[in-house]
């Protein structure tokens, strides 16, 4: 049996997949979690759920809401085998040296990079096993009925920010165009994880924009994890009537953000028109769904295929 909680971080990402006594980490939530509850940071989640071993976690990208959780998921003593993502630092550690006069776009990406070799320092130091994806990767057996495909959208950006970011690290030439570009391409490069079990796909986006991969071959799936929390980037038509998902999974704080639009009622109708089961992550009102309070939306597919929604009885 096959168990995927979509883990209520608010704007942020973490799914904890479970198989038997294989654990695996899509994202790890942001570094704090100011919001009410039930939203939680991921290593609180975790420590509730009761699991203090993760056999394989997925960073999809460095963005805060999605790698800042692994900090608390170290203080809790929860230890990780192995960490996959698109880059890892050659020296982890290393801090990068403050920018004063640093627009806002690049001012970030420094911090979530110094966070980054931080983590990934103490990680390895644990025993962590860290593996970059160089290019995409098909049918990656994870347990005997479990399988997955991590997708890497473009393997010329990863360069590409692999030197940016390398030479930051290291004092080399690298302008502010360049690392402003390299922090812009973080969420169209995010890496996509396709999981199959019992003649079921499942879809985890990471932060990968819908015209970024909208003309791709995209077999349709039955469950969809929304990319960038639902906002009016998130998907394209085109991509939506290709995947026609049964359900999917926005993954959001319950506050809209206009400036984002974020999430996008406009996003949801547009899933609920191709067929899909729209559901939060957070108690968000969009004016359709009935608003739910909840730590995770949890799916089950069972050994022969069926798959068993939420119920709103969780935990």
């Amino acid at each position: 049996m096959l168990c995927l909680r979509f883990l209520n971080v608010a704007d942020g990402d973490a799914i904890l997949v479970e198989d038997g006594d294989f654990r695996m980490l899509v994202d790890a939530g942001r570094d704090i979690v100011a919001f009410d509850p039930p939203a939680a940071d991921c290593a609180a989640h975790l420590k509730a759920l009761g699991v203090r071993h993760i056999d394989l976690a997925v960073i999809t990208h460095l963005h805060i809401d999605h790698m800042g959780g692994l900090e608390r998921i170290m203080d809790e003593g929860i230890a990780i085998d192995r960490l996959v993502s698109g880059y890892f630092p050659s020296q982890p550690g290393l801090i990068l040296p403050a920018s004063l006069d640093a627009e806002d776009t690049v001012e970030k990406m420094t911090w979530h990079l110094d966070l980054w070799s931080e983590q990934i320092a103490r990680l390895m130091a644990a025993g962590t096993r860290c593996e970059e994806i160089r290019s995409t990767v098909k049918g990656l057996r994870l347990t005997e009925r479990l399988e997955a495909d991590i997708t890497l959208p473009d393997v010329a950006v990863q360069a590409f920010q692999d030197r940016v970011w390398e030479a930051m690290f290291h004092g080399g030439a690298v302008s502010y165009d360049e690392q402003y570009a390299a922090s812009k391409l973080r969420n169209p490069n995010s890496l996509r994880v396709r999981l199959r079990y019992a003649g079921r796909e499942i879809e985890l986006s990471g932060d990968c924009l819908g015209a970024v991969w909208e003309r791709e071959d995209i077999a349709p799936c039955d469950l969809f994890k929304v990319p960038h929390h639902g906002d009016a980037k998130s998907v394209t038509e085109l991509l939506v009537e290709k995947l026609r998902p049964a359900h999917a999974v926005i993954s959001t704080g319950r506050t809209y953000l206009p400036e984002k639009d974020r999430p996008s009622r406009a996003v949801a109708t547009l899933l609920r028109e191709c067929g899909a089961q729209v559901w939060y992550t957070d108690s968000v009102d969009d004016g359709v769904g009935p608003v739910r309070r909840w730590p995770y939306v949890r799916f089950i597919i069972r050994e022969d295929g069926a798959l068993v929604p939420p119920s709103g009885e969780e935990p």
